[in-house]
């Protein structure tokens, strides 16, 4: 696929794509970086697609993979605090028990 037609195509999806991201996503700046992320793994990969039909969903589905690694590499991340929450639930069981 040449760059005019990758750039028309990408650029008709886009409103799409950009509310795609958003959506699965805890915050614009999330969605701003994993788009970035799509439009350079598109680029890079543009030869993979068959025609012309298929670029949107095709697109879709690699937004989706940057979005699911988005999240693996953020549930790496994270810092439970489970005493807190154990405290929590039972300080929390013990009030309702107590009525």
């Amino acid at each position: 696929m040449d760059a005019a037609t990758f750039e028309r195509l990408y650029a008709e999806c886009f409103s799409a794509l950009q509310r795609f991201c958003y959506f699965k996503l805890p915050s614009k700046a999330d969605g701003d970086d994993v788009l970035q992320n799509v439009a350079l793994a598109a680029w890079s990969h543009r030869e993979a697609v068959w025609s012309q039909e298929a670029f949107k969903p095709w697109v879709l589905k690699i937004a989706t993979n940057k979005i699911r690694d988005f999240y693996r590499k953020h549930a790496k991340q994270l810092d439970f605090p489970w005493d807190e929450v154990t405290e929590l639930s039972l300080s929390s069981s013990q009030f309702w028990h107590d009525r």
